[in-house]
């Protein structure tokens, strides 16, 4: 797995998605409190799922709405696969 700052860009996360790759989103305010999970895309929305939801529940939710999807989270940093290229987080 691999750390990015900050949240993916639109097209790396879209990339990354079309190939399978999980994605696990940090969220909260100033510091992460929270990881949710993105397992896909279709038609301009986003699967998301909280695991505070029960198992199996997944929202659509835009791009938009994955920066900010409550008022106090926000979208802080990223875990994703790694690339051959990228350095791995240990």
């Amino acid at each position: 797995m691999t750390m990015a700052s900050g949240p993916l860009a639109q097209a790396d996360l879209d990339s990354k998605l079309q190939h399978g790759d999980p994605i696990l989103m940090l969220v909260g305010d100033t510091f992460a409190h929270h990881a949710v999970t993105v397992g896909g895309c279709g038609n301009g929305k986003y699967y998301f799922h909280d695991p505070e939801w029960i198992a199996g529940r997944y929202e659509e939710y835009t791009y938009s709405q994955l920066l900010e999807y409550q008022p106090l989270y926000k979208w802080l940093d990223t875990l994703h696969a790694s690339a051959a290229s990228e350095a791995v987080v240990v």
